[in-house]
């Protein structure tokens, strides 16, 4: 891998990252279809690539992890630990099948395009909600993180699913966009200490592909929460899955 393409898939994952059209199933596309890369390899660079965009999280979110990490918002922190709960039951054990079902002789592409139809889907018959965060009961939190868990799926959008979750529960379209970007970093944590190190030898090349999401990443963050309300995700996500499926049988 050549530095070129190192900014390229950062690219590809700030982009992909917080539109629910699945950052890891964007990156797993590119590296088997544009990079040659084997499936199992591909895979391991699209969890990396999440270093990224956990950075943007984190930074931009300052003051709340600094108020979650000094315990002056246990409310916050408690719904944030449950969530994690729930997502690791699913999470860890699709994680653990999925390397092996990546290095065995399967469509890839095709299960990559039916899973982003599926998100297509639950986004559009999503609604807005007039709930906040806050009323979510621990049973509800805990279903999230179930749901959540799902995402480590390539094809499922980690946001898409969780954000069609909570509006489903009439949560506030901005406070569900928020609060999804919040959960994703133990997640997103706990998928790169169980992953293995990309192969790529060279740490200014992954250093590259790290500084390159996470600059993309920022970048469309910021515009995301401006526009939200106005981006049709349901459409944007079906199309790419159906484009997805049709070119995998072709």
């Amino acid at each position: 891998m050549d530095y070129f393409q190192a900014i390229f898939l950062g690219i590809i994952q700030g982009i992909a990252e917080w539109l629910p059209i699945s950052s890891e199933g964007q990156a797993v596309l590119t590296g088997i279809k544009i990079l040659g890369l084997s499936p199992d390899v591909a895979l391991s660079y699209a969890i990396f690539l999440h270093l990224g965009t956990l950075f943007v999280v984190l930074i931009r979110f300052r003051k709340t992890w600094y108020s979650l990490l000094t315990g002056m918002d246990i409310p916050l922190l408690k719904r944030i630990i449950l969530v994690t709960a729930g997502t690791g039951i699913t999470a860890v054990p699709i994680f653990l099948v999925l390397e092996e079902f990546f290095n065995a002789d399967i469509n890839v592409t095709l299960l990559i395009g039916l899973l982003l139809i599926v998100t297509g889907i639950m986004l559009k018959y999503s609604k807005k909600g007039v709930r906040d965060i806050e009323s979510l009961s621990p049973f509800e939190l805990f279903g999230l993180g179930l749901i959540q868990g799902f995402a480590i799926l390539p094809g499922i959008s980690r946001s898409g699913v969780t954000i069609t979750a909570l509006l489903m529960r009439n949560i506030r379209p901005e406070s569900a966009l928020i609060f999804s970007f919040l959960i994703s970093v133990p997640p997103v944590i706990g998928a790169i200490i169980l992953s293995d190190i990309p192969p790529e030898s060279n740490i200014s090349l992954n250093l590259t592909m790290i500084l390159s999401a996470f600059i993309v990443g920022g970048i469309m963050m910021e515009v995301l929460l401006r526009i939200s309300h106005r981006l049709n995700f349901s459409f944007f996500c079906l199309f790419l899955g159906g484009i997805t499926v049709i070119l995998s049988l072709l």
